[in-house]
């Protein structure tokens, strides 16, 4: 019996091979793009419907305050970092948001209220908080609060938290 030659099937393999190779290596780098470019999509999704829920409360308080003046309309959060610490925007954003929410009781009453001792109470409790966002805590400071128009602005630092640290 005579057994046949394996020399045109073998380049045949491995022209066969070498495209299976390229196939995967071609899907992979697809995969890695598409990954990526849901990755910046997701991520700006999140920051717009942010600021639409921002700009819609903003909106709101606007029309039912117009009519009064000196009064707080907006809160206006800014998020900064003391040392090289460096935040990544969505914990930023979030923190802002965590901070927005412990001054909303703030909205709606006179700019004057701030010298209250009942309110001064409250803005002690923020000064110095600890704040989770996701699996990490950061420990946020207030460092100035100004009064301008009818804007409340509120400047904070925050930096991951260290367990030996305490919070007043």
């Amino acid at each position: 019996m005579r057994v046949p030659r394996f020399d045109p099937t073998s380049v045949w393999l491995q022209g066969l091979g070498l495209f299976l190779v390229g196939s995967v290596v071609g899907a992979v780098a697809i995969m890695l793009a598409y990954q990526l470019n849901f990755s910046l999509v997701m991520s700006d999704n999140l920051r717009l419907i942010d600021e639409n829920r921002k700009l819609k409360e903003d909106l709101d308080s606007a029309r039912k305050l117009t009519a009064r003046r000196s009064v707080v309309t907006k809160i206006d959060v800014r998020v900064e970092t003391r040392d090289d610490t460096a935040l990544d925007q969505l914990a930023r954003d979030e923190l802002k948001r965590l901070v927005e929410a412990e001054l909303k009781l703030f909205k709606g009453k006179s700019a004057s209220i701030l010298g209250n001792p009942e309110y001064d109470q409250i803005i002690e409790q923020i000064i110095r908080r600890i704040y989770i966002v996701g699996s990490t805590q950061y420990l946020v400071e207030m460092r100035t609060i100004a009064v301008l128009n009818d804007e409340l602005r509120v400047w904070v630092t925050a930096r991951p938290h260290v367990g030996g640290e305490t919070s007043r």
